[in-house]
């Protein structure tokens, strides 16, 4: 069972630890045709692409089918997200970590640890190279590819709060939320964010939205 009073430090704990969340897969009947997250209008999707074309898939990591067909998603992990890859150190097929991010993105616009990845590169190491698309950019192709995944807004929010663009990461988690429920049938995710404490969906949902609302009153 997770605390209630949680002290300073634990929620700062709790929000710098949001990205190492375990997610599991969700269908959801929820459907929506896109979201104003971060404002993002024509100039940006002219600079990202159009996340539906490309010589490699694109596939979906929430279609069973292509999340195990050895010939789809399976061998674009197995060449291009690699644990080095994943854990930023190095490239598989070149030099960089963020050129195998880029294929698999491309491949998989929604793949979450790609997505994960990417987020990551630019919080901890100061940006991501102009040679590169944005962070922003994955996530735009992201939700545009398939708006109804709800992951992939958990992931934006994660992204935000690390960002402080805490309105932002708010907005994106409550989407997140309505395309998450908590149903039975799975769980929707675990967060690690102190020695052995985990937290059930509907309770974490509370802790980030307080967290949120903390941080942003400073």
């Amino acid at each position: 069972m997770c605390k209630s009073n949680y002290t300073r430090s634990a929620r700062a704990r709790m929000l710098a630890a949001v990205t190492a969340m375990g997610l599991a897969a969700a269908t959801v009947a929820t459907s929506i045709q896109g979201a104003p997250i971060a404002n993002r209008g024509d100039s940006l999707r002219a600079v990202c692409g159009n996340p539906f074309e490309n010589g490699v898939g694109p596939w979906d990591y929430n279609n069973s089918e292509e999340r195990t067909n050895p010939q789809k998603i399976p061998i674009v992990e197995q060449f291009h997200l690699t644990r080095e890859v994943e854990s930023l150190e190095r490239g598989s097929t070149g030099a960089y970590a963020l050129g195998d991010l880029d294929y698999t993105l491309r491949a998989v616009p929604n793949h979450p640890r790609a997505l994960n990845a990417v987020a990551r590169y630019d919080v901890e190491k100061g940006g991501i190279p102009p040679n590169f698309r944005s962070a922003e950019c994955w996530f735009d192709r992201a939700m545009r590819f398939r708006p109804e995944d709800g992951t992939v807004y958990l992931l934006y929010g994660n992204y935000m709060a690390r960002k402080d663009r805490l309105d932002d990461a708010l907005e994106s988690y409550q989407l997140a939320k309505k395309l998450l429920p908590d149903r039975s049938s799975y769980t929707c995710f675990n967060i690690y964010f102190h020695r052995n404490w985990f937290c059930n969906c509907e309770h974490l949902w509370k802790q980030v939205e307080t967290c949120v609302r903390f941080r942003k009153k400073g």
